[in-house]
């Protein structure tokens, strides 16, 4: 069965296209409803604070965080005695940005991820421990951040006008996918005795005839069992490369939180606390990335614009801020990441090279 998007595929490339045709409609279009809200002089106002800089230096960030993703795909990956090239790796990075950005609920990116890990020539249990554990590091580090930071919650309830029980159900939300994936790491071969349970079922064998394989649950707890003995062997007997790509996760988060204070300062005119900005940084990703819009295209604008300008008392320059930082690292972070895309797939679809030494 044939899994990912292929550009030379003109089917593809429309499906492609049609959803970052909708992200861009959905970002744009809310951007213009919050414009019809805000004082037209301040607006303009505010339009001619505007640099140059300020779309820059976000993008800049941005992509810095590829780099960042990149040698942390490279270094986990080398565990298993498999070298990545940088290109590959950040390729990896890149295009998976690009798909989280315009599937609905951003849950493109990471099986992309783990099909171009595939395709370069790593087995699709180690792939998949990989890029699993990478989303539960991002999800547990996000719900520590934000349980730990329980009256800043409340104060984004406030200003979104929605209470604390939208906010509570979707850390509740949060909290229980985060579980699921953990429980999937720790016993992975949950997943082939299911398989083995559901296999002379009707669902079992619906799956058998869409897969092309009558044997699918066998092979499925074959491979649970592989994904077991990486998943111990990258948490058990590597946990200090785990540490140091957690690490760098949080660092990620920083520059992202980083790109928007520069921009908020620089187009409101206001300094703000830097702790601040992250954690409600943190605490608005957790609520918008249930909307089931590319990209969470709309929701961030909306909810950016509500929260900040509520932090900043400029709710005006607050919306031209969140549009140039949004325009900056969603749409032009699209463009790029689509250009590296449809440029890098030769090189960086290469098979991955082996080492024989222990790394």
């Amino acid at each position: 069965m044939k899994l990912g998007f292929d550009l030379r595929e003109r089917s593809s490339r429309r499906i492609v296209m049609r959803f970052v045709i909708i992200a861009v409609i959905l970002g744009f279009g809310v951007n213009a409803i919050l414009s019809l809200f805000i004082d037209r002089a301040s607006f303009i106002a505010s339009l001619r604070k505007v640099l140059l800089i300020y779309f820059a230096v976000p993008l800049l960030l941005f992509i810095t965080s590829h780099v960042v993703d990149s040698l942390r795909l490279m270094l986990v990956v080398a565990q298993f005695k498999i070298r990545l090239t940088f290109v590959q790796a950040f390729y990896n990075s890149a295009v998976g940005t690009f798909f989280t950005n315009i599937t609905p609920m951003t849950a493109g990116g990471q099986p992309f991820q783990i099909y171009h890990l595939s395709v370069v020539g790593v087995p699709a249990e180690i792939s998949t421990n990989v890029i699993m554990s990478r989303f539960v590091e991002q999800a547990m580090t996000s719900l520590v951040i934000s349980l730990f930071f329980l009256t800043q919650i409340s104060w984004v309830a406030t200003i979104l006008g929605v209470g604390f029980r939208l906010i509570y159900v979707a850390l509740g939300v949060s909290l229980l996918m985060t579980m699921f994936l953990l429980m999937l790491l720790i016993w992975p071969h949950f997943i082939g005795r299911l398989a083995m349970m559901l296999e002379q079922t009707r669902l079992g064998r619906l799956v058998g005839r869409v897969s092309g394989k009558r044997n699918w649950a066998p092979s499925l707890h074959r491979w649970s069992h592989r994904l077991r003995e990486n998943v111990r062997t990258l948490w058990a007997k590597k946990t200090w490369v785990m540490i140091i790509d957690i690490l760098m996760g949080v660092g990620n988060i920083f520059l992202h939180a980083w790109s928007l204070m520069f921009v908020l300062e620089g187009v409101v005119g206001v300094k703000l606390s830097f702790v601040a900005v992250v954690i409600t940084y943190v605490i608005l990703w957790q609520v918008v990335f249930y909307v089931p819009t590319p990209g969470a295209s709309g929701s961030v604008e909306g909810a950016f614009a509500a929260v900040y300008g509520g932090m900043t008392g400029a709710i005006g320059s607050t919306v031209v801020a969140i549009f140039v930082w949004r325009f900056a690292t969603f749409y032009l972070l699209l463009l790029f990441d689509g250009i590296v895309y449809a440029v890098l797939g030769k090189p960086a679809n290469s098979v991955a090279r082996r080492v024989t030494r222990t790394v």
